[in-house]
């Protein structure tokens, strides 16, 4: 290790969702996935809990809900990009912690694998 925080321990990210500071953890297991977001500021936390296949990311749904619970925009435009522009960011990324995340381009959509190969859509966003 080298000192350089990576805003993230013992499961726990710390970051902010629409502007606002946060704690979350994200969980899955055989089917089933679990989310946790607090943010102290506000003294709010979000719980989610699904049993599901499904890829669709719990983060954009927690950041609709917390964003209209802020009374802030949760609209986020999706990017139409070309699978050229998609391809560039496929690949192996790899955590400080040797943990490996795989990137790939399917039918047109950048998907990733995480360490247990549960498969997440990515999707292009601006704000």
């Amino acid at each position: 290790m080298n000192g350089r925080s990576i805003g993230y321990g013992y499961g726990w990210e710390i970051g902010n969702i629409k502007g606002t500071p946060s704690v979350k953890h994200v969980g899955v297991i055989n089917g089933f996935y679990t989310y946790v977001a607090y943010l102290p500021d506000e003294q709010i936390t979000l719980s989610i809990f699904r049993n599901s296949d499904s890829p669709t990311d719990l983060d954009i749904l927690a950041s609709k809900m917390l964003a209209v619970v802020l009374e802030k925009p949760y609209m986020t435009k999706e990017l139409m990009m070309t699978a050229a522009q998609l391809t560039i960011y496929q690949g192996v990324y790899t955590l400080d912690n040797g943990e490996e995340y795989r990137i790939r381009l399917e039918d047109g959509y950048l998907v990733y694998y995480n360490a247990g190969r549960t498969k997440t859509r990515l999707v292009p966003t601006a704000n």
